[in-house]
């Protein structure tokens, strides 16, 4: 799975070709923002750049999440390591692949575990909320609110302790142990 941490003007432009036309088609507002901890990737394989994803702190108190939802109503974020899952998004003409939305997936995964995160929180397209939920079978609660039902994304909590136990969870460490174990 090629990755590529976006550190230089070209490939951040590369990173923005791709989750702009995303964001305009599904009529998100187009907003990026430069903070301290950012870490912004592009998805790539034979064929070209397919995906985006950028990780965002969170901070409990003060991030711009909330203005969207209101994730600090849910306690159990407050003073854990919770991380702001932003951008994801893959080309329209490469679609059509599960395999390119499991390289995403396995990635959040592994980044997580190696990172110890104990949360992803996300603004979720619905049809990617219900492919992750039904199709990879990843443990994601939706969170619903008064005031918040007509939202046209789902706010989510991922908790990576239930990913970690989860069939998807134990696979994609599986292969992370197996993949260790060849480079060292």
């Amino acid at each position: 799975m090629p990755v590529l941490n976006v550190i230089s003007h070209s490939h951040l432009e590369r990173f923005d070709h791709i989750w702009m036309p995303v964001w305009a088609e599904s009529n998100y507002v187009l907003e990026s923002y430069i903070k301290p901890g950012i870490n912004r990737y592009l998805f790539f394989d034979h064929n070209g750049d397919y995906g985006s994803l950028e990780l965002i702190p969170y901070d409990f108190n003060n991030t711009p999440i909330n203005s969207e939802f209101p994730f600090n109503h849910f306690l159990e974020l407050k003073n854990k390591k919770v991380i702001e899952i932003e951008k994801l998004a893959i080309k329209k003409e490469a679609r059509g692949s599960m395999r390119r939305l499991l390289e995403l997936f396995t990635f959040l995964t592994v980044n997580a575990v190696e990172k110890q995160h104990d949360y992803y929180i996300a603004l979720l397209n619905p049809d990617l909320y219900k492919t992750m939920v039904w199709r990879f079978k990843i443990p994601i609660r939706r969170l619903v609110l008064m005031g918040y039902e007509d939202l046209m994304y789902y706010p989510v909590i991922i908790d990576i302790e239930a990913v970690k136990n989860s069939k998807f969870g134990q696979r994609m460490l599986s292969n992370m142990s197996k993949l260790h174990a060849v480079t060292t």
